[in-house]
């Protein structure tokens, strides 16, 4: 789910708040009407066509957190031998972006693209490791393991949507968004 809030505030500057982890950008924003009968493009032909363009400053946050279990057992009733690993990636810093729209009456298009310089705090844990084949007790291989440091790392996104306008303030939004992440904690 993506959600975003956000005003055009006066000479075309403005600020949106949004859902996807969470952005904070303030942008500038140049929209003209595009057109006439007489325009170069189709799409520029509609009286009612804009387009909007948009350069995005702002701080980013993300969090990722991931875990995972494995459960041996050598045969039926015997001790487990669980083992847990999880990992932790917290990553916050400066970005910035480009957007572009083109609205028609009830049409948008917008596509955009963002990159970040992030600070990173990557934990991870590592359970302790049994050998659960010796029969009775089974015995410990390794003891717990923990880790923690601090890095850097890198958060890019690219878009494309197509929306349709409901009313001035709400429209349905369909489109795809790639994002490469680089510099996350990553289990043992």
């Amino acid at each position: 789910m993506r959600l975003f809030y956000g005003e055009y505030g006066p000479d075309n500057l403005g600020w949106e708040i949004g859902y996807l982890g969470v952005y904070a950008n303030l942008f500038t924003s140049c929209c003209c009407r595009a057109g006439g009968k007489y325009a170069k493009l189709p799409w520029d032909r509609c009286q009612c066509a804009c387009t909007c363009t948009n350069w995005l400053l702002g701080l980013r946050w993300a969090g990722f957190d991931e875990t995972a279990n494995l459960d041996i057992t050598c045969c039926e009733g015997g001790p487990p031998s669980p083992y847990r690993v999880t990992t932790s990636t917290q990553m916050i810093g400066p970005q910035v972006g480009y957007r572009r729209r083109k609205e028609w009456a009830c049409w948008v298009y917008e596509g955009w693209a963002n990159v970040g310089l992030m600070g990173t705090i990557l934990t991870q844990s590592q359970g302790a490791l049994y050998e659960p084949f010796v029969a009775p007790d089974p015995v410990l291989l390794r003891e717990p393991r923990s880790s923690s440091r601090g890095s850097v790392g890198m958060i890019g996104d690219i878009n494309f949507s197509v929306i349709r306008r409901l009313n001035e303030t709400w429209g349905l939004r369909m489109g795809y968004n790639l994002i490469w992440l680089t510099g996350a904690a990553l289990a043992a």
